[in-house]
């Protein structure tokens, strides 16, 4: 159930991005490295489980999606390592 739910948590956070203005996708993640932490970058936010209609476009800029990724990330880290922990006891 734990991984269900994690599964979805990290599926939202993978929509496709666009940079506001250009209505193109931006280039593969390798060479997104370089670009400006302060660019707005919008996704398309999936609606909520269970629910059809809610979709939404999130705009932020480049350092706030990274650090939403690298906060989701952690989350999934922190929940393996407790549902490992569980397991061995």
């Amino acid at each position: 159930m734990l991984m269900i739910l994690l599964a979805a948590t990290v599926a939202g956070f993978s929509a496709i991005p666009t940079v506001v203005g250009t209505g193109t996708t931006p280039p593969p993640p390798a060479t997104r490295v370089a670009e400006n932490p302060d660019t707005v970058v919008c996704r398309v936010v999936p609606a909520p489980t269970g629910q059809i209609l809610g979709s939404r476009r999130e705009c932020r800029t480049t350092r706030e999606w990274v650090a939403i990724h690298h906060d989701a990330a952690r989350q999934i880290d922190d929940a393996q390592q407790t549902a490992d922990q569980l397991g061995n006891n």
